[in-house]
């Protein structure tokens, strides 16, 4: 799927004749429009990082999460 797409590159993608292999049903105006057909298509359903955010911060509590894969809040990335 390919979601806001600027019209050079949509017209690039027509003149190399990539829409014989990528369906022209694959290209949609927005996000929202591709994730709408998305979850249509596959029965998925999908919760906004926003909302999802809120409710994980809300059931922690409301303390705020590291990323996975970073140090622990006050710790030195040095090696010693």
């Amino acid at each position: 799927m390919f979601a806001e797409l600027k019209d050079p590159v949509r017209a690039k993608i027509e003149r190399y004749g990539l829409t014989r292999t990528i369906d022209p049903h694959h290209f949609f105006p927005t996000i929202k429009s591709a994730v709408a057909a998305f979850c249509q298509q596959t029965g998925a359903h999908w919760v906004p990082a926003a909302q999802t955010a809120s409710s994980q911060t809300a059931a922690d509590g409301g303390q705020p999460h590291d990323p996975p894969g970073s140090p622990p809040a006050g710790s030195s990335q040095r090696d010693p």
